[in-house]
């Protein structure tokens, strides 16, 4: 089973503050790309939007009052829109994109949010080792039908999502102490990946 799929389907079962917590441990992994990547107005503003996130999947802050951060946290990613897929702006995007989708979930009776955050948390871990990886960048032939095993960015995006899931399964609702934990994993997991950046851009040829 992929990951994908393995994630997706624990996320239909789950109520939708935990889905919203899933979806907002993504957009924690995700900050590095913003504050390498991004100017720091934009930084200042994710990081306000993130907290938003966290407080509304610990049950402090109800649907309504985050569905109104959607249109900014929506604006400011059609912001860096239209750039090419080899763009540092192109990956800011994306984070906001995940961003979206965890103040998303908390009002969605599906799962769908929760999972394009866990699909879009994949994908990047999985270009950024397709780019680590080979030399020159890119230059890799996959066969769909024999895929090559998760690279280690990627690998260790899935143990992640796997813990986030077991921790989120550990109370009926996430209060403080799953919360905390969720974050203090995330974080983590983030410094692995921020480590990753330079050489990342290096090898896309972006001056960070």
């Amino acid at each position: 089973m992929s990951a994908y799929r393995e994630v997706g389907g624990a996320l239909k079962e789950f109520s939708p503050r935990r889905r919203a917590a899933f979806a907002a441990a993504c957009a924690e992994r995700m900050l590095p790309l913003v504050r390498r990547l991004a100017d720091a107005g934009t930084v200042s503003l994710f990081e306000s939007w993130l907290g938003a996130a966290w407080e509304a999947a610990a049950g402090l802050k109800s649907a309504a009052e985050v569905s109104r951060l959607l249109p900014k946290v929506r604006r400011a990613a059609k912001g860096f829109g239209g750039e090419e897929g080899d763009s540092p702006e192109y990956y800011v995007m994306r984070a906001l994109h995940v961003l979206e989708y965890a103040l998303a979930s908390l009002r969605e009776a599906q799962a769908e949010q929760a999972a394009w955050a866990c699909s879009e948390l994949l994908g990047v871990r999985s270009g950024f080792d397709l780019v680590l990886q080979t030399d020159p960048p890119h230059t890799v032939v996959i066969d769909p039908n024999d895929p090559p095993p998760p690279g280690p960015l990627q690998a260790v995006e899935i143990e992640v999502q796997r813990e986030t899931l077991r921790l989120l399964r550990s109370k009926p609702e996430p209060d403080d102490e799953v919360v905390n934990s969720l974050r203090r994993v995330s974080e983590e997991a983030a410094r692995e990946f921020d480590r990753a950046i330079p050489e990342f851009g290096t090898r896309m040829d972006w001056h960070i």
